[in-house]
């Protein structure tokens, strides 16, 4: 019989990771930047109703916000993609940047947390990172507002894909999503574009 992927990590597993990204420049600043103090983060498995749902992770409006990551539905290794994602809600909804209640403003910060954590990788061409951040708060802001949520998306896209705040300025390297010489072009499935000796 065929093995069934396992999707999830254990809790001390998510835990110890939170402990070791603690110091990372990026995440400090967006722990840093919420209003009301530092987030609170649990892991813990996650139920299939409310707002749960079917989602790896979610940020609870409490007072400091509590971000849930999801154990039964992320794996180590997407763990900081998951942080990263829910840390930027925390800023932009602790800080009042935009409304979550309103189509533009969700899709504002859906723009913002898929840029970060999500399609932060390498993309060979602007144009595909850009389609790649509309997908992802497309469908994140269709969650809420249904059909709609492209034009959202549209609309907001220029000003919110600019806004980095409060994240540190990028460096060269990051500001062109260079790959070092040993990984690929579009990702982890192509090797090395090195040619064979």
């Amino acid at each position: 019989m065929p093995s069934k992927s396992t999707i999830g990590c254990a809790i001390e597993e998510c835990q110890q990771f939170l402990h070791s990204i603690q110091n990372i420049p990026r995440i400090k600043a967006l722990f840093d930047g919420v209003s009301g103090g530092k987030p609170k983060i649990e892991c813990r498995p996650c139920s299939d109703e409310g707002a749960e749902g079917s989602a790896r992770a979610a940020l609870f409006n409490d007072i400091p916000p509590t971000l849930v990551l999801c154990t039964n539905r992320l794996n180590v290794r997407d763990l900081q993609e998951a942080v990263t994602h829910e840390l930027i809600h925390a800023y932009d909804y602790s800080n009042a940047r935009c409304n979550f209640y309103e189509c533009d403003g969700l899709a504002y910060t859906e723009v913002r947390a898929a840029r970060e954590s999500e399609c932060s990788k390498y993309y060979p061409f602007e144009f595909l990172r850009n389609y790649c951040i509309q997908e992802h708060a497309t469908r994140s802001t269709a969650n809420l507002f249904g059909n709609g949520a492209r034009d959202c998306v549209k609309r907001v896209f220029d000003a919110a894909n600019a806004d980095l705040h409060p994240l540190p300025k990028p460096t060269e390297k990051d500001a062109i999503h260079m790959p070092d010489s040993e990984t690929s072009l579009i990702g982890p499935q192509l090797e090395s574009r090195t040619p064979p000796k």
